[in-house]
């Protein structure tokens, strides 16, 4: 129902009314359709190719940044020797990331117009997010997208491209006991 997705949207964004969490009412936004579509997709690793300064990034660079010792001794700090590897060796180059922007853009729109909000999970940077709104999701008619910076070393986050305004300012609300 157009409630249920109005809902979803509002409490996805941070944008519902504090007493819906407890139960009382959500707010009621007009929708221009009696029908509205969510999607949610794990972009797994929407990076960039450049560096966000305090983030942990390295592995999503070309392999022309990932010289000298400094950059070996960042990814020999990695837990897992296949992280390691991807750090040292994995070129994330332009022409890798733009592959990767027209595969995410293909799933969201598949042979359509894609969903009415998409929830995007794993995405590094507003930058990079813009940079799939306007570039091969450009004909979705999505308006500026989401994007709240959260605590994850690396830099991922949630985002959300939607047709609609949001109801407010979006806040990301941390849960209790971390992650």
């Amino acid at each position: 129902s157009r409630r249920a997705v109005a809902a979803i949207f509002l409490a996805a964004t941070g944008c519902a009314d504090e007493r819906g969490a407890d139960g009382g009412s959500w707010p009621s936004i007009p929708l221009a359709e009696e029908r509205a579509s969510v999607m949610t997709f794990n972009v797994e690793n929407l990076f960039d190719a450049e560096h966000d300064p305090g983030k942990e990034d390295w592995t999503f660079l070309p392999l022309a940044k990932k010289t000298g010792p400094e950059h070996a001794a960042r990814c020999g700090r990695l837990a897992s020797e296949f992280h390691r590897e991807q750090c040292l060796r994995w070129d994330w180059s332009e022409s890798v990331l733009k592959i990767k922007l027209e595969r995410i853009a293909a799933a969201i729109l598949q042979g359509g117009r894609g969903p009415d909000i998409a929830v995007l999970q794993e995405v590094e940077n507003l930058a990079v997010l813009e940079r799939l709104r306007r570039g091969p999701l450009a004909a979705a008619g999505y308006r500026a997208p989401i994007f709240i910076e959260g605590g994850d070393p690396r830099g991922i986050d949630a985002a959300i491209l939607s047709r609609f305004e949001p109801a407010g300012e979006p806040r990301l609300r941390e849960l209790p006991g971390g992650r």
